[in-house]
């Protein structure tokens, strides 16, 4: 559990299969190989599709899209979605359901995670994914309607987003954390951010289903947030 309420996710099995112990002690990550990445993000959208998980998630988003008047989704962001060259990695599973997302909406997605390997890099150019080289989020989204994926991601990142956009929320979905439970309402963090807060009191917020079986941290506490239209 972390400082602001929320749970810390990594890998199931980072511990026995991604770190390495080195001769002072410290541990060091071993990233995995572009085959890795293949396999793991094969995986990972097998597990996707069987779950069900990305026809509900697209169900929503036309939902919310529809209710917004002459608008159509413009561009996916995906922003710190850590590593995703194994299976155990939540990134992947992450990654997966953002690239059928941006496939069924036919929208490019643009990748943030300063964390990226080399490999991984190389794979989402492989994929024709936008990478942000980046760790600010100070980012002009277009007009039309936007996607921000910051799952399990920092509050101040998403804090800095808001506050840059704040003229343009009206046309903004983001797919993150749930800013309505009693771990952000005890979190030291919210009252420093005031964008967050009011950007989610303003939204009709949709719960992910609450088991995701391929992997049980992933998508742990996630929502969709949505701009509610006046009738």
């Amino acid at each position: 559990m972390e400082d602001d309420g929320f749970t810390l996710v990594t890998g199931r099995k980072a511990a026995n299969k991604k770190f390495k112990k080195t001769e002072n002690g410290t541990h060091i990550r071993i990233d995995g190989s572009e085959n890795d990445i293949r396999k793991a993000m094969e995986s990972a959208k097998i597990d996707i599709s069987r779950a069900g998980l990305a026809t509900f998630v697209a169900e929503k988003l036309e939902l919310a899209v529809a209710a917004i008047q002459n608008s159509s989704i413009r561009k996916f962001w995906l922003i710190g979605n850590g590593h995703f060259d194994g299976r155990d990695e939540p990134g992947a599973h992450q990654l997966a359901l953002f690239l059928e997302l941006s496939a069924h909406f036919q929208c490019d997605l643009v990748f943030q995670e300063p964390v990226c390997s080399h490999a991984e890099k190389n794979w989402l150019r492989e994929q024709k994914i936008d990478i942000r080289e980046a760790s600010d989020t100070k980012i002009d989204i277009p007009e039309g309607i936007s996607v921000l994926g910051m799952i399990h991601g920092e509050h101040e990142l998403l804090e800095q987003f808001l506050e840059h956009n704040r003229r343009k929320i009206d046309n903004l979905i983001v797919i993150g954390n749930n800013y309505g439970g009693v771990d952000w309402t005890l979190s030291k963090l919210k009252a420093k951010s005031p964008r967050i807060n009011e950007f989610f009191e303003k939204s009709s917020v949709t719960p992910f289903p609450e088991v995701y079986e391929p992997h049980g941290s992933a998508f742990s506490g996630t929502v969709i947030m949505s701009p509610v239209v006046d009738q």
